[in-house]
């Protein structure tokens, strides 16, 4: 539907600095990815198939956060703490870092 003889989705494109050929490669890409998918057998090819894996979709930050972690592997690094073992008759056993017996670590 236009509005004032202009075209919404290209009033859209303009605003965000996103041209008309950009948005069919994405669209494109996306209805290659959505079609590999299914013949693996990961998705179904229904409405309510996809609305399911759809959940999060208006979640903005959501979105801007999994598409920079795809882009950027390395933007941030998760660092587990120290595995700490205790000898035993059998071998080792890791100890419960939450446990009264050892001192030093906070458990939520």
């Amino acid at each position: 539907m236009y509005v004032n003889n202009v075209n919404p989705g290209r009033l859209a494109n303009n605003q965000n600095f996103i041209s008309a050929s950009t948005v069919r490669d994405i669209t494109s890409l996306r209805h290659d990815f959505l079609s590999a998918l299914n013949q693996i057998g990961f998705i179904g090819t229904g409405q309510a198939e996809l609305a399911k894996y759809s959940v999060n979709s208006t979640q903005e930050n959501l979105i801007k956060s999994v598409l920079v972690g795809g882009l950027y592997p390395r933007v941030a690094r998760i660092a587990m703490p120290k595995a700490l073992f205790e000898r035993v008759q059998q071998g080792a056993v890791q100890k419960d870092v939450c446990s009264s017996s050892f001192v030093g670590r906070k458990c939520s």
